[in-house]
């Protein structure tokens, strides 16, 4: 009689390959807590740093000035002026050459 409860307790003995158990630990391994611990905290790291990755990401795309605000004087000066900013420097060159008055 005690080794029919014996044998109740026992779980059955499955034949697998090695490579199944390398590919499921899970199935031959006892819980371990510490192994619990440090996965999830790899698992919330790797997380975090992608998250952190993502809000730079967004910041540094927020920060970066569009064409339009670098002309108006929002940013860095451009490197080349618009075509409305050439026209207003070349205006006053043009009225100085008509005679000054800016009658045309």
């Amino acid at each position: 009689m005690p080794d029919d409860h014996h044998q109740k307790q026992q779980q059955p003995r499955i034949r697998s390959t090695s490579l199944f158990r390398l590919l499921n630990p899970e199935l031959f391994i006892r819980p371990n807590k510490a192994v619990m611990i440090l996965g999830g905290l790899a698992f919330v790291g790797v997380v975090g740093w992608l998250a952190k990755d993502e809000v730079a990401y967004r910041r540094s795309r927020a920060s970066a000035a569009s064409p339009r605000e670098l002309r108006s004087g929002g940013g860095v000066p451009a490197e080349t002026p618009s075509y409305q900013e050439r026209l207003k420097a070349l205006q006053p060159q043009a009225s100085a050459s008509q005679g000054g008055d800016g009658d045309v």
